[in-house]
C-alpha cells in the first residue's frame, strides 16, 4: 500500500491519509470493548453512505431474508458536521494500545480559505460496556471564524451484506433500523430505534457540553438528532466540545433502557471526558498486565504489530456475555455478515483459554446456548445428536448460502468439541464439565455416530462427502484432519462420562435426560477405533484426504500472483482438481497435536504439504509459522511469523480497506509466538512446560499465562526459560 502506518510499541500512527488510504486506516484503528465495535473513522470526516461509518453491537443481528441474518449497522455514535462548506485537507491519525484512544487530527479549509484544525479524541470505554465519549476541539488558524456545527447521533444507517460468494459484487442495500423516538434539546437527546422484522429496540442518549459560551439548540431529523453549536471562534482560540454516549439494545434485558441510557449519558458528562478516559484506561492497564507480551526483538516494529494483535483481540471479545462469539471480522466490519466460524474455537480460544479463561468459558458456553439449535441441524440433516453450523449468528442455525461448505465442512462440530475438551484440560473447571460441556461432547458425538459410514469390507467407519479446513481440496472423503478430531470427539465424550460419574446426581440427571446407555458409550469407543486415520507407512506421511493425491499437479509460480486468491484467477470448479491448498490443513492438525506425532511426522507433513500451500487464507500464515518454529525452521518460522503478525497492519492480503481485519489471524499470531517460539505446553493434567525455540531475531520474551486458576510468568531468553508461580 502507498502509506503504510507508523508502528510503535504502543501505538500505530498513519500521517497524510488520503482519500485512497482512509478505508484502510479506518479499518484498522478500529475501537471497541467487546459489546461494541467502531470502525476508525474521522467523526468529522466524509461519509458517502449510510453503511460506511460502521458501529455494531455483540449479538445484535436481523433478518435480511428467510433463516439470514446481518450483524446491523447501528447509529453513528461520534458524528460531528459542520454548518457551512469546508474539505479537509490534511489528516493523521493516532490509535494508542495502552488506553485505547484514537485522535485524529486534521486541517480544514473553508471555500473563502479560512483555515482551522480539528483534532478529535474518542474511546469506547473498556470500564462501562455501554460507554463512549468524544472530545473535539477546533482552533482558528488564520482568521476570525463563525462557526456552526452539529454532534449527535446519525442513526441514518444500513447494511450493505456481503455475499458468500467471493467473487460477487455487493449492491443491495438493507435498511434493519428504524426510528421509534428521536428528540433533541440544547445539551443532548434520545434516539430509540427497532430492527425490523425482529423488533429489537435499540436505546441510545447523548449529553453534549463546551468549553466557551455558544449558542446552543437541539436539531431533530428523520433518525437523527443532535446538539447544534454556533458562535465567533476568533483566531488562535479554541472551541472544546465534549460528548458523552449511552448505549442499550434489547438484549440487555434492562426494565427501563430508556432511562438507563439517560442517567449514564448525564453521568458520564458530570465526570468529564478526562475522568472518562482515565477510567477506561485503568481497565485496560488491568487487561495489560494480565495479556501482554513483552520481545526484546531486532525486528523493527515488532512489539508494536504483536500488541496491536493482542489489543484486537481484547477488544473484540465480549468477555461477560455467553449468548455471543466472536465473527470473522469482529465487531468491527459486516463481512461474513458477522457471523461466527470455527475460527473462533480453533484461533482464538487459546489466548483467551491461557489470558482469560473466563472469557473462554463464555465463548464455550455460547455452543451450549446454542446446543438445541444444533440438534435441530443435525435432524434436518436426518441425523442424530447435534451438528454445529458453519456459518451462525445469534441462533446456531447455519447461515452459510453456498452448499458445498455450509454442509461439507462439518470438521466445525469436531472443532467445538475440541475447544471444550482442551478447555477443562487446561482449566480444571469441573463444573463447566458437568454442567455444560460433558453435554456438548455426547451430543456431538452421537452426531459423528449416525454421520459416519460403516463399511463391512474393510471394517472402517468412513467419514465421507466433507470438506477439509483446506477448502480447495472440494468435497472429498475421510478428511484426516476431520477424522482424527472425531476420533477424539468421540473419546473424550467417553472419558467426559467417567469424570462426570463423580457426580452421581449430575450424571443420573444427565443421562436420564439424553438417555445414554453403556452400549452406546461402548460404541463410541468402537467406532473410534476404526476411523481410518489415512497413512503412508513407507514415507512416514499422514495424507490430506482419500483423493489428494489423485489431483493434477499446478506450477504454482506460474499463476500465484503475488497476494490475489487464486480462485481470482482460476474458475473455483476447476481449482478444486488441482493439487494445490488454500490454507493449512495438516499443518495445522500437527501444530495443534504436537506431542502426538513423532518429529519425522511433522517434518514430512511440511515438506510435502508447505510447498503446495498457497496461503490464500488468512488463517494460514501463524500456523505454518507454529509449525516452523516447533521443527526449528527458523528462517521460515520467522518470514510466516512476520507475515501473520503484519497481515493487517501492512495489508498484506490487500483487502483490509474493504473487510476490515482477520480475527483468526490474530489469534494464530498469538499462538505462533507462545506456543511455537517460547514453547509453552500444557498437559491434559494441566502440567505447564516451556520449551523455548526464540530464532535470533527476538532474544527474549515475557509474558503471563493462567493454568488451573494459577498465573504463571514465563521469561524466555535463548533456549532458557524460567516460569514462575505467582
Amino acid at each position: 500500500m502507498s502509506n503504510r502506518p507508523k508502528i510503535l510499541p504502543w501505538a500505530v500512527v498513519g500521517d497524510n491519509i488520503q482519500g485512497p488510504d482512509q478505508a484502510f486506516y479506518e479499518s484498522i484503528l478500529a475501537q471497541g470493548n467487546g459489546y461494541m465495535g467502531v470502525r476508525g473513522f474521522d467523526p468529522a470526516g466524509p461519509k458517502e453512505n449510510g453503511h460506511e461509518r460502521s458501529v455494531f453491537l455483540a449479538g445484535f443481528f436481523e433478518y435480511i431474508k428467510a433463516g439470514i441474518t446481518d450483524m446491523v449497522n447501528t447509529p453513528d455514535l461520534f458524528a460531528v458536521r459542520f454548518g457551512f462548506p469546508c474539505k479537509r485537507v490534511w489528516a493523521s491519525a493516532r490509535l494508542d494500545m495502552d488506553t485505547g484512544l484514537l485522535t485524529w487530527e486534521g486541517i480544514w479549509e473553508t471555500e473563502d480559505r479560512l483555515q482551522f484544525s480539528v483534532t478529535s479524541r474518542r474511546v469506547v470505554s473498556m470500564a462501562n460496556p455501554h460507554a463512549a465519549a468524544l472530545e473535539v476541539e477546533i482552533t482558528s488558524l488564520n482568521g476570525d471564524l463563525e462557526l456552526a456545527l452539529e454532534t449527535g447521533l446519525d442513526g441514518d444507517v444500513a447494511n450493505l451484506p456481503i455475499s458468500d460468494d467471493q467473487l460477487a459484487q455487493n449492491t443491495t442495500v438493507h435498511r434493519l433500523l428504524f426510528p421509534v423516538t428521536c428528540a433533541a434539546d440544547r445539551d443532548g437527546g434520545l434516539l430509540i430505534m427497532e430492527s425490523r422484522p425482529s423488533e429489537q429496540s435499540l436505546y441510545q442518549a447523548y449529553r453534549v457540553k463546551a468549553n466557551r459560551p455558544m449558542a446552543l439548540e437541539g436539531v431533530v431529523g428523520d433518525a437523527y438528532t443532535a446538539v447544534r453549536l454556533r458562535g465567533t471562534l476568533p483566531k488562535g482560540e479554541v472551541l472544546r466540545v465534549e460528548k458523552f454516549i449511552a448505549t442499550y439494545s434489547s438484549r440487555d434485558e434492562h426494565r427501563e433502557p430508556a432511562a438507563a441510557a439517560r442517567d449514564l449519558a448525564a453521568q458520564l458528562a458530570v465526570q468529564g471526558f478526562g475522568e472518562v478516559l482515565e477510567e477506561s484506561s485503568a481497565a485496560w492497564n488491568r487487561l495489560w498486565g494480565q495479556c501482554d507480551v513483552e520481545l526484546d526483538s531486532e525486528l523493527e516494529e515488532l512489539q508494536g504489530a504483536v500488541r496491536y494483535n493482542i489489543f484486537q483481540l481484547l477488544q473484540n471479545n465480549a468477555s461477560h456475555d455467553p449468548r455471543v462469539s466472536i465473527g470473522a471480522r469482529g465487531l468491527m466490519h459486516g463481512r461474513y455478515k458477522g457471523n461466527y466460524f470455527w475460527d473462533t474455537e480453533i484461533f482464538m480460544l487459546p489466548f483467551y483459554l491461557c489470558t482469560r479463561p473466563e472469557a473462554a468459558r463464555n465463548l464455550l458456553l455460547y455452543r451450549y446456548h446454542t446446543l438445541d439449535d444444533a440438534r435441530e441441524s443435525a435432524r434436518g440433516f436426518g441425523l442424530k445428536g447435534a451438528r454445529y453450523s458453519w456459518m451462525c449468528s445469534r441462533t446456531g442455525f447455519e447461515q452459510c448460502e453456498t452448499w458445498d461448505t455450509g454442509c461439507c465442512e462439518v470438521h466445525i462440530t469436531a472443532d467445538v468439541a475440541h475447544a471444550v475438551q482442551r478447555y477443562v484440560e487446561v482449566t480444571g473447571d469441573e463444573d463447566f464439565l458437568v454442567n455444560y460441556g460433558a453435554e456438548i461432547l455426547l451430543e456431538t458425538a452421537r452426531y459423528w455416530v449416525s454421520r459416519l459410514t460403516y463399511d463391512p469390507r474393510e471394517d472402517h467407519y468412513n467419514l465421507l462427502f466433507v470438506k477439509g479446513p483446506d477448502e480447495y481440496c472440494g468435497v472429498t472423503n475421510n478428511n484426516t484432519y476431520t477424522n482424527f478430531l472425531v476420533r477424539e470427539n468421540l473419546l473424550n465424550a467417553v472419558g467426559a462420562v467417567r469424570a462426570l460419574q463423580e457426580y452421581p446426581e449430575a450424571w443420573e440427571k444427565l443421562q436420564s435426560r439424553l438417555g445414554v446407555s453403556q452400549d452406546e458409550l461402548a460404541l463410541f469407543g468402537e467406532v473410534a477405533g476404526k476411523i481410518p486415520i489415512l497413512y503412508d507407512e513407507g514415507r512416514e506421511l499422514f495424507i490430506q484426504d482419500e483423493n489428494f493425491e489423485r489431483l493434477e499437479p499446478l506450477d504454482i509460480e506460474a499463476h500465484k500472483e503475488g497476494a490475489v486468491p487464486l480462485y481470482r484467477t482460476i474458475s473455483y470448479d476447476r481449482l478444486q482438481r488441482y493439487r494445490v491448498l488454500k490454507q493449512a490443513d495438516l499443518v495445522l492438525l500437527m501444530a495443534m497435536f504436537p506431542e502426538r506425532f513423532s518429529y519425522e511426522q511433522k517434518r514430512n507433513v511440511w515438506e510435502y504439504y508447505e510447498p503446495l500451500t498457497l496461503h490464500d487464507s488468512s488463517l494460514s500464515f501463524g500456523t505454518h509459522a507454529q509449525l516452523a518454529a516447533m521443527l526449528g525452521y527458523e528462517e521460515q518460522a520467522v518470514d510466516y511469523f512476520a507475515k501473520s503478525a503484519f497481515l493487517d497492519l501492512h495489508n498484506i492480503m490487500d483487502n483490509v480497506h474493504k473487510e476490515g481485519i482477520h480475527m483468526a489471524a490474530l489469534g494464530a499470531t498469538w499462538q505462533a509466538l507462545v506456543f511455537g517460539m517460547a514453547g509453552l505446553s500444557v498437559d491434559q493434567a494441566g502440567s505447564v512446560r516451556v520449551n523455548p525455540r526464540l530464532p535470533k531475531e527476538i532474544r527474549a520474551m515475557r509474558l503471563s499465562v493462567v493454568v488451573r486458576g494459577r498465573r504463571y510468568r514465563l521469561a524466555v531468553e535463548g533456549d532458557q526459560a524460567q516460569v514462575t508461580a505467582l
